[in-house]
């Protein structure tokens, strides 16, 4: 026959595992009812369920604000502090449409769901400051506990569930006045289905003229290119086909910063070829050398290198030319390391050295180039914060246990004494 202990041990163990089961394997897999608690015209408060997020809940929005219109579309507004930046809902390989706005140092995005997106995790990426880093996380509303507030109220045109991503080759620029501006290639996709980009210039907020593709910086001021992309794969609450805008900005001056210059002794380029230097500070392309960058380097910029000849057509050098980048006040020249992003998002190693206030490199490459100094500062893990906070609580609660342990033992031996 088993021994009774033995048995009991089997037991707890095997209550141990179906408790761990039920409130582990339960997280993240909330079920609402298959009915819609959502009326149409209404504004609902709704609490959010944080099981997806493993510290800084305070740095959130604990209840969402969920608009319904008069033809059940969805508008859900989820806020952040200001210890967090450049929140994006992601949905497969889509981003949600959205607006913006912030309020007392909190930024609110109001995001274009359909009701099967709302009901199930909402997958978000965040800048967050603490970590240095982009991370990942899941949130879920709980729908069943929706609080209707008012009717709905009609502001105007919303953006559509998923708007196009646009893809600039290019990003801000300071340029001589007088200098000839290319503008830089654009593509915006909605998942892997190509939208449409249209392209218009703008100084000083009037719209001007492009020819062949070119603008003249014949003023001193800011100069916006804006490309605007649309879809008609979805639509707005207005029946309009889906849009997302990007803009870069000229600044004309005299006497600019010149973020890159060349010298071609080989002449692997015709004669009259200028180069277009500028700098990348958003967007996709940004985004994806950022994720790359976080376990090399704390310091860094983009530079996009194109080569034009006089007619407007992008070139690329038959041989090595040297190219000179300047790099940022922050960035120590004799410490500068230069990677190029293939098209495939790699990076590759550009040979370079100091040259003076620039640092210089041979090579035929043309696009997105990373210069940076090697070095990342230690931050902290999300799930580091947790295991300190949860130690923590181990401590005190061994700090709370082992008193009354030893007061139960002092208290038997009185007994025995006695």
């Amino acid at each position: 026959m088993e021994n009774k202990s033995i048995l009991n041990l089997k037991r707890f163990i095997a209550l141990l595992i179906f408790l761990t089961l039920i409130i582990f394997g339960g997280r993240g897999n909330v079920v609402y009812a298959k009915e819609n608690p959502l009326e149409k015209d209404s504004i609902y408060e709704v609490p959010v369920d944080f099981d997806g997020l493993i510290m800084g809940t305070n740095n959130f929005s604990s209840k969402v604000k969920i608009e319904v219109d008069k033809k059940f579309n969805y508008y859900m507004t989820f806020g952040h502090s200001s210890s967090i930046s450049n929140l994006k809902l992601i949905t497969g390989d889509k981003e949600s449409g959205y607006t913006i706005r912030t309020d007392s140092g909190w930024t609110y995005y109001t995001y274009t769901l359909g009701l099967e997106n709302l009901s199930n995790s909402l997958n978000f990426k965040a800048y967050i400051s603490a970590m240095n880093q982009e991370a990942s996380f899941s949130i879920k509303v709980k729908l069943d506990s929706a609080n209707r507030i008012s009717d709905y109220v009609d502001i105007g045109e919303r953006p559509a569930e998923f708007v196009p991503v646009i893809k600039a080759n290019g990003g801000n620029v300071e340029l001589e006045k007088g200098t000839v501006f290319m503008i830089p290639e654009a593509k915006a996709y909605i998942g892997s289905d190509e939208a449409k980009v249209n392209v218009k210039a703008y100084y000083n907020d009037l719209e001007i003229e492009v020819n062949d593709n070119k603008i003249i910086l014949e003023n001193v001021g800011k100069y916006v290119i804006k490309y605007v992309a649309t879809s008609s794969l979805y639509k707005t609450n207005y029946g309009n086909d889906a849009f997302s805008s990007y803009e870069v900005t000229i600044l004309s001056k005299v006497g600019a910063t010149t973020l890159a210059k060349f010298d071609d002794k080989s002449n692997a380029l015709p004669e009259g070829t200028i180069l277009q230097a500028s700098k990348i500070e958003d967007g996709k392309a940004y985004d994806s050398v950022a994720e790359k960058m976080k376990n090399i380097s704390d310091n860094y910029s983009l530079i996009n290198i194109v080569y034009y000849s006089a007619s407007g057509e992008a070139l690329t050098p038959k041989e090595n030319v040297t190219l000179y980048f300047m790099p940022e006040t922050y960035l120590d020249r004799n410490e500068v390391k230069i990677y190029h992003v293939s098209s495939d998002g790699e990076f590759v190693d550009v040979l370079s050295s100091p040259f003076g206030r620039y640092v210089k490199a041979d090579t035929n490459l043309t696009g997105t180039f990373v210069i940076y100094t090697p070095g990342v500062e230690f931050h902290m893990p999300m799930w580091g914060y947790a295991s300190i906070a949860i130690g923590a609580v181990l401590v005190l609660a061994a700090a709370i246990t082992v008193p009354v342990v030893i007061h139960v033992r002092k208290k038997k031996k009185e007994d025995l004494e006695a």
